[in-house]
Protein backbone atom coordinates (compact mmCIF):
# COMPACT_ATOMS: atom_id res chain seq x y z
CA UNK A 1 0.00 0.00 0.00
CA UNK A 2 1.42 3.38 -1.05
CA UNK A 3 -0.21 6.11 1.05
CA UNK A 4 2.04 9.07 0.29
CA UNK A 5 4.55 10.08 -2.38
CA UNK A 6 7.04 12.89 -1.78
CA UNK A 7 9.57 13.90 -4.39
CA UNK A 8 10.42 16.17 -7.30
CA UNK A 9 7.60 17.17 -9.64
CA UNK A 10 8.86 16.46 -13.15
CA UNK A 11 5.74 16.81 -15.30
CA UNK A 12 1.99 17.40 -15.48
CA UNK A 13 -0.27 16.27 -18.32
CA UNK A 14 -4.02 16.13 -18.93
CA UNK A 15 -4.74 13.66 -16.13
CA UNK A 16 -1.52 12.96 -14.23
CA UNK A 17 1.43 14.35 -12.33
CA UNK A 18 4.87 12.72 -12.44
CA UNK A 19 6.98 12.61 -9.32
CA UNK A 20 10.58 11.42 -9.05
CA UNK A 21 11.37 9.83 -5.71
CA UNK A 22 14.10 7.38 -4.75
CA UNK A 23 15.26 6.93 -8.32
CA UNK A 24 11.75 6.09 -9.56
CA UNK A 25 9.22 8.25 -11.39
CA UNK A 26 5.64 7.70 -10.24
CA UNK A 27 2.63 8.49 -12.40
CA UNK A 28 -0.01 9.90 -10.06
CA UNK A 29 -3.51 10.51 -11.42
CA UNK A 30 -4.81 13.82 -10.08
CA UNK A 31 -8.21 15.57 -10.08
CA UNK A 32 -8.80 18.36 -12.58
CA UNK A 33 -9.12 21.06 -9.91
CA UNK A 34 -5.51 20.54 -8.76
CA UNK A 35 -3.81 20.52 -12.17
CA UNK A 36 -3.59 24.30 -12.47
CA UNK A 37 -1.80 24.57 -9.13
CA UNK A 38 0.55 21.75 -10.06
CA UNK A 39 1.34 23.26 -13.47
CA UNK A 40 2.13 26.60 -11.81
CA UNK A 41 4.35 24.80 -9.32
CA UNK A 42 6.15 23.03 -12.17
CA UNK A 43 6.78 26.35 -13.93
CA UNK A 44 7.96 28.03 -10.74
CA UNK A 45 10.89 27.50 -8.47
CA UNK A 46 9.23 25.03 -6.09
CA UNK A 47 9.54 21.57 -7.59
CA UNK A 48 9.07 19.56 -4.39
CA UNK A 49 5.69 17.81 -4.41
CA UNK A 50 3.75 15.80 -1.87
CA UNK A 51 0.70 13.65 -2.66
CA UNK A 52 -1.61 11.78 -0.31
CA UNK A 53 -2.39 8.75 -2.41
CA UNK A 54 -5.00 6.07 -2.98
CA UNK A 55 -3.35 2.91 -4.30
CA UNK A 56 -5.62 0.47 -6.13
CA UNK A 57 -5.58 -2.22 -8.81
CA UNK A 58 -7.45 -1.48 -12.04
CA UNK A 59 -8.91 -4.35 -14.03
CA UNK A 60 -11.27 -7.25 -13.48
CA UNK A 61 -10.11 -10.47 -11.85
CA UNK A 62 -10.09 -13.22 -14.46
CA UNK A 63 -10.30 -10.87 -17.43
CA UNK A 64 -7.46 -8.75 -18.80
CA UNK A 65 -4.43 -7.18 -17.19
CA UNK A 66 -4.43 -6.03 -13.56
CA UNK A 67 -2.71 -2.63 -13.43
CA UNK A 68 -1.67 -0.84 -10.21
CA UNK A 69 -2.70 2.82 -10.09
CA UNK A 70 -2.02 5.79 -7.84
CA UNK A 71 -4.46 8.66 -7.36
CA UNK A 72 -2.99 11.66 -5.56
CA UNK A 73 -4.37 14.60 -3.59
CA UNK A 74 -2.67 17.69 -2.22
CA UNK A 75 -4.28 17.35 1.22
CA UNK A 76 -5.21 14.47 3.48
CA UNK A 77 -8.76 15.83 3.72
CA UNK A 78 -9.22 15.73 -0.07
CA UNK A 79 -8.13 12.09 -0.08
CA UNK A 80 -10.56 11.23 2.70
CA UNK A 81 -13.41 12.95 0.87
CA UNK A 82 -12.55 10.97 -2.30
CA UNK A 83 -12.83 7.74 -0.34
CA UNK A 84 -16.26 8.75 0.94
CA UNK A 85 -17.31 9.93 -2.53
CA UNK A 86 -16.48 6.54 -4.06
CA UNK A 87 -18.84 4.78 -1.64
CA UNK A 88 -21.76 6.12 -3.73
CA UNK A 89 -23.24 3.33 -5.84
CA UNK A 90 -22.03 3.48 -9.43
CA UNK A 91 -19.07 5.79 -8.78
CA UNK A 92 -15.79 3.96 -9.21
CA UNK A 93 -12.28 5.27 -8.78
CA UNK A 94 -11.70 6.62 -12.29
CA UNK A 95 -15.24 7.99 -12.70
CA UNK A 96 -14.93 9.79 -9.38
CA UNK A 97 -11.54 11.21 -10.35
CA UNK A 98 -12.76 12.49 -13.72
CA UNK A 99 -15.77 14.17 -12.09
CA UNK A 100 -13.70 16.22 -9.63
CA UNK A 101 -13.45 19.42 -11.64
CA UNK A 102 -14.20 21.71 -8.66
CA UNK A 103 -12.46 21.87 -5.25
CA UNK A 104 -13.62 19.56 -2.49
CA UNK A 105 -15.08 22.34 -0.33
CA UNK A 106 -17.23 23.58 -3.21
CA UNK A 107 -18.43 20.06 -4.02
CA UNK A 108 -19.28 19.43 -0.38
CA UNK A 109 -21.38 22.59 -0.26
CA UNK A 110 -23.22 21.52 -3.42
CA UNK A 111 -24.04 18.11 -1.96
CA UNK A 112 -25.06 19.41 1.45
CA UNK A 113 -27.35 22.03 -0.09
CA UNK A 114 -28.82 19.58 -2.61
CA UNK A 115 -27.57 21.64 -5.54
CA UNK A 116 -28.46 19.17 -8.30
CA UNK A 117 -27.84 21.60 -11.23
CA UNK A 118 -24.25 22.20 -10.13
CA UNK A 119 -23.56 18.48 -9.67
CA UNK A 120 -24.86 17.67 -13.16
CA UNK A 121 -22.33 20.14 -14.60
CA UNK A 122 -19.49 17.91 -13.40
CA UNK A 123 -17.93 15.49 -15.93
CA UNK A 124 -19.40 11.96 -15.71
CA UNK A 125 -22.29 13.09 -13.46
CA UNK A 126 -25.78 12.91 -14.94
CA UNK A 127 -29.10 13.72 -13.23
CA UNK A 128 -29.60 10.23 -11.78
CA UNK A 129 -26.08 10.07 -10.44
CA UNK A 130 -26.43 13.56 -8.95
CA UNK A 131 -29.62 12.49 -7.17
CA UNK A 132 -27.88 9.38 -5.85
CA UNK A 133 -24.91 11.42 -4.56
CA UNK A 134 -27.22 13.77 -2.68
CA UNK A 135 -29.35 10.93 -1.30
CA UNK A 136 -26.36 8.94 -0.04
CA UNK A 137 -24.02 11.70 1.18
CA UNK A 138 -26.12 14.70 2.20
CA UNK A 139 -25.79 15.33 5.91
CA UNK A 140 -22.59 13.29 6.20
CA UNK A 141 -19.94 15.75 4.97
CA UNK A 142 -19.77 18.51 7.58
CA UNK A 143 -16.16 17.67 8.48
CA UNK A 144 -15.08 18.41 4.89
CA UNK A 145 -16.58 21.92 4.76
CA UNK A 146 -14.13 24.73 4.11
CA UNK A 147 -12.41 26.00 7.25
CA UNK A 148 -13.47 29.45 8.35
CA UNK A 149 -11.89 32.12 10.53
CA UNK A 150 -12.50 31.58 14.23
CA UNK A 151 -12.88 35.30 14.93
CA UNK A 152 -15.97 36.20 17.00
CA UNK A 153 -18.06 39.16 15.84
CA UNK A 154 -20.51 41.08 17.99
CA UNK A 155 -22.66 42.25 15.06
CA UNK A 156 -22.94 39.08 13.02
CA UNK A 157 -25.94 40.02 10.81
CA UNK A 158 -24.00 42.96 9.33
CA UNK A 159 -20.53 41.52 9.70
CA UNK A 160 -17.90 40.43 7.25
CA UNK A 161 -18.53 36.90 8.55
CA UNK A 162 -22.15 36.99 7.37
CA UNK A 163 -21.10 38.48 4.03
CA UNK A 164 -18.61 35.64 3.51
CA UNK A 165 -21.40 33.13 4.08
CA UNK A 166 -23.65 34.94 1.59
CA UNK A 167 -20.86 35.05 -1.00
CA UNK A 168 -20.30 31.29 -0.74
CA UNK A 169 -24.01 30.61 -1.17
CA UNK A 170 -24.16 32.88 -4.23
CA UNK A 171 -20.85 32.24 -6.00
CA UNK A 172 -20.33 28.57 -5.25
CA UNK A 173 -23.90 27.31 -4.90
CA UNK A 174 -25.63 29.73 -7.29
CA UNK A 175 -28.29 31.07 -4.96
CA UNK A 176 -29.60 34.55 -5.72
CA UNK A 177 -28.52 37.39 -3.44
CA UNK A 178 -32.06 37.61 -2.07
CA UNK A 179 -32.11 33.89 -1.22
CA UNK A 180 -28.65 34.01 0.37
CA UNK A 181 -29.47 37.11 2.42
CA UNK A 182 -32.74 35.58 3.63
CA UNK A 183 -31.14 32.29 4.70
CA UNK A 184 -28.16 33.87 6.45
CA UNK A 185 -30.29 36.49 8.19
CA UNK A 186 -32.66 33.83 9.50
CA UNK A 187 -29.86 31.60 10.75
CA UNK A 188 -28.16 34.48 12.55
CA UNK A 189 -31.43 35.74 14.01
CA UNK A 190 -32.21 32.31 15.48
CA UNK A 191 -28.63 31.45 16.54
CA UNK A 192 -26.80 34.28 18.27
CA UNK A 193 -23.81 32.12 19.21
CA UNK A 194 -22.56 31.24 15.71
CA UNK A 195 -18.96 32.44 15.36
CA UNK A 196 -17.65 31.10 12.02
CA UNK A 197 -18.70 30.91 8.39
CA UNK A 198 -18.63 27.13 8.65
CA UNK A 199 -21.12 27.18 11.53
CA UNK A 200 -23.43 29.53 9.61
CA UNK A 201 -23.41 27.31 6.51
CA UNK A 202 -23.92 24.11 8.53
CA UNK A 203 -26.99 25.68 10.15
CA UNK A 204 -28.33 26.75 6.72
CA UNK A 205 -27.98 23.16 5.49
CA UNK A 206 -29.60 21.80 8.66
CA UNK A 207 -32.64 24.02 8.17
CA UNK A 208 -32.90 22.96 4.53
CA UNK A 209 -32.78 19.28 5.47
CA UNK A 210 -35.49 19.78 8.09
CA UNK A 211 -37.70 21.54 5.53
CA UNK A 212 -38.14 24.64 7.70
Amino acid sequence: MISKVVGTLTGVDEDSAYVEAGGLVYQVFVPLYSRGELAAQLDGSKKQASFFTVHYIEGAIGGGAMVPRLIGFLTREDREFFRVFTTVKGIGMRKALRSLSIPTAQLVLAIESGNRPLLTQLPEIGPRTADRIIAELKGKLAKFAAPAPETPDETLPDSELAEQAREILMLQLHYTRSEAETMVARVLRENKDLKTVKEILEEVFRLQRSGR
